[in-house]
């Protein structure tokens, strides 16, 4: 099986840009580069290549024929390096934990906690919200949604952290003696 001498990186990362925006000018401003170190690696593309893959015209730029295979093969190949790059770069990142709950059980109860959490556990990137409006957690925003709550919800994974007792103090002057005497 012969081997395919494949041009160099940089004519073909060139070339994408210049095929995904039909214009050097606008490739060049893309990758940072003057339009003349753009129109050199094309020209060096096409030199390896020993065809053309690109027009010029005053509308832009056309591809040929050979341009549109090898502008296919670029989408796929660099669509395949940025997901890698992308993989890559998701596994050196610490773990992250995404908390919601209401202010109140923020601060009079988690965040006296934080400093053995974080003792415990100093690689995870804890983010912590503040909310009392139900999150969906199918849709992966958020990772523990803490909230008072009569009932648990049938479709989530619910433990109980608490159990709260609440009951009404009122102002001996206020002298009530019914409910009813509450709508004075």
């Amino acid at each position: 099986m012969r081997k395919t001498r494949l041009p160099p990186l940089g004519a073909l990362r060139a070339f994408h840009a210049v095929a995904g925006c039909r214009s050097f000018k606008h490739a060049a401003e893309e990758l940072g580069v003057s339009a003349t170190a753009v129109s050199h690696q094309i020209k060096l593309l096409e030199s390896v290549l020993e065809c053309r893959v690109c027009e010029r015209s005053a509308q832009g730029v056309s591809l040929t024929e050979t341009g549109e295979i090898l502008y296919a093969g670029t989408q796929r190949a660099f669509a395949a390096l940025a997901q890698s790059v992308a993989q890559i770069t998701r596994a050196q990142q610490p773990p992250a934990l995404t908390v919601t709950t209401t202010s109140n059980f923020l601060t009079h109860w988690l965040v006296p906690r934080l400093a053995d959490f974080k003792a415990e556990f100093p690689a995870i990137d804890l983010r912590l919200h503040t909310s009392v409006e139900r999150v969906d957690l199918n849709q992966r925003t958020v990772d523990v949604a803490i909230r008072y709550r009569e009932t648990p919800e049938s479709d989530l994974h619910c433990t109980l952290l608490h159990e709260d007792r609440f009951i009404v103090v009122a102002s001996p002057a206020l002298a009530l003696e019914r409910i009813e005497d509450l709508q004075r």
